[in-house]
């Protein structure tokens, strides 16, 4: 999320810290779901993500971090999302996203 949609969100809910924890606290729970779908895609075991997700899960520094209003907090999610979408097209063998 870049500092421009920040500023659109700011702008929508206005600058409340419930709204901008509540976002960062919403970005850190959508990363969950994208380590469970890379660990299962990598290792063809669903149980694999199933553990991978539930160990972002209870990790104190994800819970931590994911809590402060703050634009560096949203990385561990774009890092999965990343990875997620390169696994995806080498593993189909597709050039586009």
């Amino acid at each position: 999320m870049s500092g421009k949609q920040w500023l659109q969100f700011v702008a929508l809910f206005g600058l409340h810290v419930e709204a901008l924890r509540g976002l960062t606290a919403v970005i850190g729970v959508a990363g969950i779901p994208l380590v469970y779908a890379l660990g299962t895609r990598l290792s063809q075991r669903r149980s694999v993500g199933l553990t991978a997700a539930w160990i972002l899960a209870v990790l104190p520094w994800s819970v931590h971090l994911s809590r402060w209003a703050i634009i560096p907090s949203t990385v561990p999610t774009m890092i999965a999302a990343a990875m997620l979408a390169s696994v995806w097209a080498l593993q189909t063998g597709s050039r586009r996203g």
